[in-house]
């Protein structure tokens, strides 16, 4: 079934071990888990909301509602006042989609991989820390990151409530790939042994990777393990190998920036082909390796004199 709910406002999160990060506390390990799961699914809504309430078991609720991107309608799953998954279906966009969250989410992902073929959308990748002073490594670590890779930082904290802890964002939420750091302890009000005062908040700080993959890779996300997802973006892996330890494999999540590098390379290639096919055969006697061994040492090579001879 799903995952019960978690009453967030006593008991921090119970770590597996799978990963020993430099920053593990105690031996601790870092795990990644889903947070955050949407795709869309080639099958009729009911059946898709019948296999949500079954996977769910008793005191489930479902109701009915407006649709949004695009969608005319929504069902929406509940048990015990909880958001279980929310199905968008109806109008233009074909294909249902459907969402989880929090705990559901990675009940969710189980689901629609034990039954066929479905394309992600959106998925958030959590990290869970434990340490006094994680929120503030962690802030200067994803300022190193977006200086080295010209990528935007912000922090955002509420000046009214300082116990209400701080978030800090790398990216921008409207790429495909966006990072945020927050004090989790704080902003849900756990405290050390179940204590709330602010005195003793735990010190809990969670990593989230938000990842909305593109056209052709939608389908190949489906089937990626949680921790694969770090390795979407080099700026990503450095973050996931620095601060928990991981050595995520590259992965090409940018299918379109590919396919537009290949029509640039296509148009290149047509645009200088009569000067190239000219140059072959006046330099090099048509002597085809020869005239690519110059382009490639135009290219590689010392490149202080830009204007060619010959």
């Amino acid at each position: 079934m799903l995952a019960p709910a978690c009453n967030t406002g006593v008991h921090p999160p119970i770590h597996h071990p799978v990963i020993d990060g430099p920053w593990a506390t105690d031996g601790v390990s870092h795990v990644s888990k889903f947070d955050w799961y949407r795709a869309t699914v080639p099958a009729h809504p009911d059946l898709i909301r019948d296999a949500c309430v079954e996977l769910a078991g008793d005191g489930v609720e479902v109701e009915e509602g407006r649709g949004r991107f695009n969608y005319l309608r929504s069902t929406t799953i509940s048990q015990g006042g909880e958001r279980v998954a929310t199905i968008l279906h109806g109008g233009s966009n074909g294909h249902p989609n459907v969402e989880a969250s929090g705990d559901r989410a990675p009940a969710l992902a189980g689901l629609l991989r034990s039954n066929g073929a479905h394309r992600v959308t959106r998925c958030d990748i959590a990290v869970d820390l434990y340490g006094d002073t994680l929120f503030a490594d962690m802030e200067g670590l994803l300022l190193r990151i977006g200086s080295d890779y010209g990528l935007k930082v912000r922090k955002i904290a509420s000046p009214l409530d300082r116990d209400a802890g701080e978030t800090v964002y790398l990216g921008s939420r409207a790429s495909a790939v966006f990072v945020r750091v927050y004090e989790k302890g704080k902003a849900d009000g756990v405290g050390v042994y179940g204590d709330t005062a602010p005195s003793v908040l735990h010190p809990w700080v969670r990593c989230e990777l938000e990842v909305k993959p593109e056209k052709g890779m939608k389908s190949v996300a489906a089937s990626m393990p949680p921790e694969a997802f770090w390795g979407v973006s080099e700026w990503t892996a450095k973050l996931a190998s620095e601060a928990f330890a991981m050595a995520p494999e590259p992965i090409p999540f940018h299918p379109r920036r590919t396919a537009s590098d290949d029509r640039a390379f296509a148009f290149m290639c047509d645009q200088y082909r009569n000067l190239l096919r000219r140059r072959c055969q006046l330099k090099h006697g048509g002597d085809r390796a020869a005239l690519a061994a110059e382009i490639i040492e135009r290219l590689y090579g010392d490149v202080s004199d830009r204007a060619m001879t010959g």
